[in-house]
């Protein structure tokens, strides 16, 4: 049944900041948004004022903005405008990111509607635009549109040296709760020195949430929620605290363009399938109250395990932990004797930057020691598993792929042997850091954890979770006396 419901989202943002101004592009961006059958709601309008208001000098107010809004409101359209805007008026070379691949392409595809997917493109959809196109660039990963004023969009996702070796006006960033410090420096490095000296910084995203790998969209919430930089817009629209999260006035409240792009049946179907705190950062624009660490494993408990003397014959099995914005890698390996307790140890933690041939010639060269071999992250894992197949690990269970659940069970079964002295390790300095330093990351909405850090690379620790997971529950067996290497 359709909602024929009157009643609308709020168009006044819970927490505003900017500068004063007089004066703004606002209305030429309308217009050519207009022209290209972009509808810019009214919220969308009071933001885009803030991105494009002009100072006495003639460049951008703001230099940084910020805007926290649920999903589904809007965002996208809104640097559409900002984007068509800037490189047709302005001339400008703009950078935009996503922490998806599958987000960027999404937008390189919208932009493609209005410019065409060629040059005299005999089936672009609006001729006059892209006559103003010299080139469009579609490889994949390298997706860009080029204009004969001088001006580009270049479309990329993040990594920590991402679009590093050219300049540009406009730096785009969309999900900005994932982005990190290591990747903003690369992005800033791209804007440093803008052809037309007058750079700006767009980030647009949501709350971060406790299994986010960024907190540097937080850094710039704080920066302007205290009041101390004159260069920065900020517009959120959100909730103090979780409260009722049934109280559908406060989905209006935090949701602007409800009831007129966002139809409130979709979040009344959210709320009846998400916890209170999920639905409040999904929904409602909730942040979570500032960091607080909260180690995980007990220094003491730990310390306790260490051992210079571990079992010297037994079962192994190998674990290969990949981080999740694909920066660094961890190889670990676990050995279960007959009696005694399982011995972990990390074996290497590299940077991903000289891919992964090294580790998959190391784990091939093993394949007759090891029981099984666990592969778990997102970043480079099935084509690790192609190599290790292709080097001949192919018998049953030789390589697992975790699923979630294993991982929630990896990591609780390795806490609770940690507790009770069922495991041992060499003190490696790297794996206690690791260890120390790590605290609990949430996945999915059923309380279920792994070990995580915003702080140094949990990816030690993680594979010697799995490595020790996989030496108490695979099956197979070589049927031989082991040795770790």
């Amino acid at each position: 049944m359709l909602n024929l419901s009157p009643m609308r989202g709020s168009r006044e943002p819970r927490i505003h900041i900017g500068q004063p101004y007089d004066d703004t592009d606002c209305k030429k961006a309308m217009r050519l948004s207009s022209a290209m059958g972009i509808t810019l709601d009214d919220w969308q309008v009071d933001v885009l004022n803030d991105w494009l208001a002009v100072g006495s000098s003639g460049k951008w107010l703001h230099i940084r903005n910020g805007l926290s809004c649920p999903r589904q409101n809007g965002k996208t359209a809104l640097l559409e405008s900002r984007i068509n805007f800037g490189t047709l008026f302005r001339g400008e070379k703009i950078l935009y990111t996503a922490h998806d691949y599958s987000t960027v392409t999404q937008l390189f595809d919208r932009v493609q509607h209005f410019f065409g997917e060629k040059k005299d493109d005999p089936e672009c959809k609006y001729p006059e635009l892209n006559a103003r196109v010299s080139s469009v660039r579609r490889a994949a990963g390298k997706e860009a549109i080029f204009f004969k004023n001088g001006a580009g969009i270049y479309f990329s996702t993040r990594t920590k040296s991402s679009r590093r070796g050219f300049t540009v006006d406009v730096v785009v960033v969309d999900e900005a709760q994932e982005l990190t410090d290591t990747q903003l420096k690369a992005i800033m490095a791209t804007a440093s020195s803008s052809p037309l000296k007058n750079p700006q910084f767009i980030f647009t995203g949501t709350p971060p949430g406790p299994e986010t790998s960024g907190d540097v969209f937080a850094h710039i919430r704080d920066g302007a929620l205290s009041g101390e930089e004159n260069d920065v817009s900020w517009n959120e629209w959100s909730v103090e605290n979780v409260g009722d999260i049934r109280d559908e006035k406060r989905w209006y409240d935090t949701n602007p363009s409800l009831g007129i792009r966002l139809d409130i049946d979709v979040i009344r179907a959210e709320v009846s399938t998400m916890n209170d705190v999920s639905f409040a950062q999904e929904r409602l624009g909730y942040w979570l109250p500032k960091y607080q660490f909260t180690a995980v494993i007990d220094e003491k408990e730990w310390s306790k395990c260490a051992t210079d003397a571990p079992a010297k014959d037994g079962k192994v099995t190998y674990a290969v932990k990949f981080s999740a914005d694909g920066a660094t890698v961890s190889l670990a390996v676990a050995l279960k004797p007959k009696k005694g307790p399982i011995h972990v140890e990390i074996i290497e933690n590299r940077s991903m930057s000289g891919g992964i041939s090294w580790l998959a010639d190391w784990l091939v060269e093993r394949k007759s020691k090891a029981a099984t071999i666990v592969v778990d992250g997102l970043n480079a894992s099935l084509a690790l598993v192609e190599m290790l197949r292709d080097g001949g690990i192919k018998g049953k269970g030789s390589i697992t792929v975790p699923k979630s659940g294993d991982v929630v069970a990896a990591a609780s079964m390795f806490l609770n042997a940690i507790r009770e002295g069922e495991v041992t390790h060499f003190n490696q300095p790297a794996l206690n850091e690791s260890a120390f330093m790590s605290e609990k990351r949430l996945i999915g909405n059923s309380g279920g954890w792994s070990f995580g850090s915003k702080q140094v690379d949990s990816t030690l620790i993680e594979a010697a979770a799995l490595a020790y997971w996989s030496a108490n529950t695979t099956k197979r067996n070589p049927q031989r006396k082991q040795v770790l290497v």
